[in-house]
């Protein structure tokens, strides 16, 4: 979630706050095509942006947002299908670049898309879903214009290519990092980012805590409705109940149910609640 900015020097000028929050789980690692657990897949998120993104319906102030089944442009501004729908070409958004300001180009795009087929993730266990096996259907164009090539049209590419795991990798920072056990530089993406995304990490400690800071290349900073973002580890539940009560982090997951009901009654504190699949 976003924290709004808040007012500063009588109105004159804006601060973004930072936020600190604490997921019900870790976060293992920062490797987008990697297994993760959902605290890390929070992260990994913040650190990698796709071609396009799923379009979401905001509810309490921005807090809770859910997701629809449209699609809206990210890194790419535009996208169309070829009239067999078996050719899907995307647009770059001029001057993109990495968190270390190199440029993102198409060449970035298709290094990420072979490494989803030929790496050491599990996205190639999804793409054949979407006719996609081969990464000889990957093509840069030019430096803005990326596409994918298929032999069969299919109705789910676009919700794969929306996915997380299909975010953006600098392939500079891949053939820096990579070794000939390791070509896909999956060892440095396992702590590291080159983000495309909205943060870049600030420090990390597995045990502590992750700290991210505003990402200051990022194509659209009025997105960054923050100061950055720290996520806190707190594996005890009541003890996130009782950081979140006393005003150390901002938000908390996880809470006790048996704790919930009066915290909803507590001034200054919301309890917000979502539908899930896992049994507590």
């Amino acid at each position: 979630g976003d924290a709004a900015p808040t007012e500063t020097g009588g109105g004159a000028t804006t601060e973004k706050k930072p936020l600190i929050i604490s997921p019900d789980s870790p976060v293992d690692l920062l490797e987008p095509q990697a297994w993760r657990t959902p605290g890390a897949m929070v992260a990994t998120g913040s650190v990698v942006e796709q071609l396009i993104e799923q379009i979401y319906d905001e509810h309490d102030g921005g807090v809770l947002r859910v997701g629809q089944q449209e699609f809206g442009p990210a890194l790419a501004e535009s996208w169309t299908l070829s009239d067999d729908n078996k050719t899907a070409t995307f647009k770059l958004r001029p001057g993109l670049q990495f968190a270390d300001g190199s440029p993102l180009t198409a060449d970035d795009v298709v290094w990420s898309f072979r490494r989803s087929l030929e790496g050491p993730g599990y996205v190639k266990a999804f793409l054949p879903m979407a006719n996609v096996t081969s990464s000889d259907e990957f093509r840069a164009v030019d430096d803005l214009t990326f596409e994918i090539n298929m032999e069969h049209a299919t109705p789910l590419l676009m919700n794969l290519v929306g996915m997380q795991p299909l975010g953006i990798l600098s392939q500079e920072s891949g053939d820096e990092h990579g070794t000939a056990d390791d070509p896909w530089a999956a060892t440095w993406f396992h702590d590291n980012e080159n983000s495309s995304g909205p943060y870049v990490v600030d420090s990390y400690d597995p045990n502590v805590n992750l700290v991210f800071k505003p990402n200051p290349h990022y194509y659209d900073q009025d997105k960054i409705r923050n100061g950055g973002v720290t996520i806190q580890f707190v594996s005890d539940p009541s003890q996130r109940a009782l950081l979140l009560r006393s005003g150390d982090i901002d938000v908390a997951q996880g809470i006790p149910l048996d704790q919930v009901q009066q915290m909803s009654k507590e001034p200054g504190l919301k309890v917000i609640a979502e539908a899930s699949n896992r049994a507590e």
